[in-house]
């Protein structure tokens, strides 16, 4: 993967929001306007997945960084524009062999406890670099954070590596690469990798156990693992497999069973997006879109939405958008909006009209941030409960490449 530039949208520091706009620019192109929070460099470089709106308002990504360094926990006060590191695995884990790979990566979702705590894992940029690193990947922590004290807190590494001086991949340690809530049982459910396991965590007692392993492909393909499950609004747990299938976890029953239905494509859903009632559940598999309907009471249903980017021909002009569907953001009002990977394009699915729109290229506006130009992609996103829609993604910039939030308001 090229390296780049990382980007979420945030709130206008004088409080007004930002607006969509589709205005001309260059050969036709449309636009969407965005403002720009750069990240310092020496905190972070990419964001996967990790990302989450706080009810106190502020915005948290998990970074990811190489050359031997830590990742950071990092947060964007929206109503001065000011972004700060909140905490640093370095410190956190306490991991200061060097003979081991750093906790160099926070891919896991971040999710908020009834407490108001975040949750996450870590993992590691360098995790298959063995041979700067003898002791290997030692396995990755469960971290949480407190904003109210501003304190973070270990709670271990769940699956600790096998041997002291690893060779082979089975005996490092396994990482933390997805992680969805339960609040109301106060559980957490997460998904490891290389061996993908579900892990069912109580944060009342700190106890957690393996509802079960997850059907892998192929050896060389385990480092993706899967990236994301969500929680639907009757408490069942769906997960998405390399094959494309759904697969269900039945938390009163503990049980986990591969379903009957599958994704459009057959194709692994990088990253999902749901619906504030928890009913429906939208992702991209094998390019085309689609949405999962889990409401209570009725058998789980998949409906193909067809192409993920399927209006940019005929509506766009410039880059188009490539790569994979990752950020997925489901407004109040059920629409869906989604950036692209390459060229960041941004799209919207609107489930009352069942069509498509592509809105536009993303622009960076602000004066702050004027050696930006476009993002060149999304790779994570949320929403905040004023409506505000967040993402992470890539930029092109005409200096340095950089990590950074981005933010704007779907149109009412």
């Amino acid at each position: 993967m090229k390296n780049v530039r990382m980007w979420a949208l945030g709130l206008l520091g004088s409080g007004l929001m930002l607006l969509i706009t589709t205005v001309a620019a260059g050969q036709g192109q449309k636009t969407v306007d965005v403002k720009a929070y750069p990240v310092p460099s020496n905190l972070g470089q990419y964001v996967f997945s990790a990302m989450a709106a706080h009810p106190n308002g502020r915005v948290y990504i998990g970074t990811s960084i190489k050359d031997r360094r830590f990742a950071h926990l990092v947060e964007l006060d929206p109503t001065t524009g000011r972004v700060r590191d909140v905490a640093d695995m370095l410190k956190v884990t306490g991991q200061t062999d060097k003979q081991m790979v750093p906790q160099s990566k926070i891919h896991s979702q971040i999710v908020v406890d009834k407490r108001g705590r975040l949750w996450f894992g870590t993992w590691a940029e360098e995790f298959r670099n063995v041979g700067a690193f003898p002791k290997g990947y030692p396995g990755g922590h469960l971290v949480s954070y407190d904003p109210k004290t501003g304190q973070s807190v270990d709670h271990g590494i769940l699956f600790p590596s096998r041997v002291k001086n690893p060779t082979k991949l089975s005996d490092y340690g396994l990482y933390l690469i997805a992680m969805d809530i339960n609040q109301d049982r106060n559980e957490l459910y997460i998904l490891t990798g290389d061996e993908i396991k579900l892990e069912v965590y109580d944060i009342t007692t700190g106890k957690h156990f393996t509802a079960g392993p997850i059907d892998a492909p192929a050896p060389h393909a385990l480092h993706y693992g899967i990236r994301d499950l969500k929680v639907a609004a009757d408490g069942n747990v769906y997960i998405f497999d390399h094959k494309g299938q759904i697969i269900r976890y039945d938390p009163e029953q503990k049980k986990l069973e591969p379903l009957d239905l599958w994704v459009p494509g057959r194709a692994l859903p990088y990253q999902v997006g749901i619906n504030r009632s928890r009913t429906k559940i939208y992702g991209g598999g094998g390019r085309r879109l689609f949405e999962l309907d889990v409401s209570p009471g009725k058998p789980p249903r998949v409906e193909d939405l067809g192409p993920i980017y399927e209006p940019f021909d005929s509506q766009g002009g410039g880059p188009g958008p490539g790569g994979v569907l990752h950020a997925v953001v489901v407004a109040p009002d059920g629409r869906v909006y989604y950036p692209s990977t390459g060229a960041g394009c941004l799209f919207v699915y609107d489930p009352a009209t069942k069509t498509k729109s592509y809105l536009g290229r993303m622009k960076v506006v602000n004066a702050d941030a004027a050696d930006s130009v476009y993002a060149e992609g999304g790779w994570a996103g949320c929403l905040t409960a004023d409506g505000t829609i967040y993402f992470g993604g890539a930029n092109e910039g005409v200096k340095q490449e950089q990590l950074c939030f981005f933010a704007f308001e779907p149109p009412g």
